[in-house]
């Protein structure tokens, strides 16, 4: 979460010539909030003001998002007993509890949307996997952020890295080229920084 950090700047008081204090008016309301440069919401927005930008990649296909969030409106909505626990619910689907009490709580602050779901029939497992095997296509292609699942990558691919690195590469360009996680071409390049190679 990105906090607004702001200073704030008082202009000089005018004291009147007679004497004794400036008006209440000039006292209070003349304090003007700004941001810190070089903070995240400042670094943030400039980058998206810049010709370059693009949005981030989506985690998964719509079509999967959809499902997920037909299932979430399901077990909101489910009065049973034997209802399961949200964390259990999530790891069934191959998401956080995290995400899902966010989607229920945005489910919960916008009734036209419960209804749009509700218009859909309950959900079924065929069509969550459905949509797991597009998202997985996507994945594959490319047009999906890479999950971090800590596997090591090959020597050579390293290699690779810093070579391309080296002709000049950008660290961006790296990670949307090689389909690598920008964290795992950050630590390469750290790794040959510290080592000497």
């Amino acid at each position: 979460m990105i906090r607004w950090i702001a200073r704030t700047r008082t202009p000089p008081l005018v004291v009147p010539e007679h004497g004794g204090a400036p008006p209440p008016s000039q006292v209070c309301s003349l304090r003007v909030t700004e941001p810190i440069p070089g903070t995240k919401i400042v670094v943030l927005g400039k980058a998206r003001a810049s010709e370059r930008w693009h949005p981030p990649r989506p985690w998964r296909s719509k079509e999967e998002t959809l499902m997920i969030t037909r299932l979430a409106l399901w077990w909101h909505t489910c009065r049973d007993l034997s209802k399961p626990s949200g964390r259990s619910w999530a790891r069934q689907f191959g998401i956080s509890h995290v995400w899902l009490l966010k989607v229920v709580r945005e489910l919960k602050e916008d009734p036209d949307e419960v209804r749009r779901l509700q218009a859909y029939r309950d959900a079924t497992v065929e069509q969550l996997d459905r949509a797991k095997e597009y998202t997985q296509r996507m994945r594959e292609h490319g047009e999906l952020r890479l999950r971090s699942s800590g596997r090591r990558v090959s020597p050579a691919m390293e290699q690779f890295v810093r070579e391309r690195f080296a002709q000049g590469w950008s660290r961006s360009r790296l990670a949307r080229e090689l389909l690598l996680d920008r964290k795992v071409v950050k630590r390469i390049l750290n790794r040959r920084a510290t080592t000497g190679l």
